[in-house]
């Protein structure tokens, strides 16, 4: 046999063997979302093929997450009403994937080293562009938070690289409340893409009652943030100190 068809071959099999896997963690998500009698926790094969390797199912619903993101900023432009409207709800079905995901691996025990970074990655990135997409539409308000909001971001994630190269991570994970500032933040952002649109167009009373509520509520999820960012702060300051 030539070296021509030998690697043609080798190359056969790893494609074929690639596509068994993924048949097979299809039909693994199949499985645990129609068939109820799974019993996760002692199907040894069902349990190796939905959490084996890159492509286990939370770590799925977080990458949708981000193929969402150049979808909502397609729509936000598109000079369609009804279009614009579906910003939102498709921001907000990302925003339910972030959930899901979450309550999947916690549930079944599917955590990964990569899954764990990849998640709040996903949910900075989505969060980061819908507030540069409505502070372009709503004005000062909607910038001034959301830049405060990013300067956090980008302040506790370094603080936590640095605190995980300390072996000191614990010290610094997420607490009450930032998971409030997070739920406020994406219940005030779907709003806002909800009726940003409206309220430019001056569709009515409502849109413009709709866009201050979502306005109050950013504003509430940015005071939580710089908040919260003072917790993690002073949990790492004595390590701060030592320089």
């Amino acid at each position: 046999m030539s070296t021509n068809e030998s690697t043609g071959s080798i190359k056969e099999s790893k494609g074929q063997k690639g596509g068994m896997r993924r048949r097979s963690l299809t039909c693994g998500y199949l499985e645990l979302l129609v068939n109820k009698k799974v019993d996760v926790k002692n199907d040894e094969e069902f349990l190796k093929r939905m959490t084996s390797g890159l492509w286990n199912l939370p770590n799925v619903l977080t990458m949708m997450r981000m193929a969402a993101i150049p979808m909502f900023m397609i729509l936000f432009y598109t000079p369609h009403p009804l279009l614009n409207d579906a910003t939102g709800w498709v921001f907000f079905g990302a925003g339910f994937t972030d959930w899901l995901d979450g309550w999947i691996a916690r549930r079944y025990g599917i955590c990964t080293p990569f899954g764990a970074f990849l998640d709040p990655v996903a949910d900075k990135l989505m969060v980061s562009m819908a507030l540069l997409l409505l502070a372009g539409r709503l004005g000062a308000l909607v910038a001034v938070c959301g830049g405060l909001t990013l300067c956090r971001e980008i302040m506790v994630s370094a603080l936590r690289e640095w605190m995980a190269q300390l072996g000191k991570r614990e010290s610094v994970k997420v607490g009450y409340m930032g998971k409030c500032k997070t739920a406020c933040q994406m219940v005030a952002i779907t709003i806002l893409l909800l009726f940003a649109h409206h309220e430019r167009r001056k569709s009515g009373n409502m849109a413009i009652l709709a866009v201050k509520i979502g306005e109050i509520l950013l504003v509430v999820s940015t005071v939580l943030a710089l908040y919260s960012a003072k917790g993690y702060i002073t949990a790492s300051w004595p390590y701060i100190r030592r320089g």
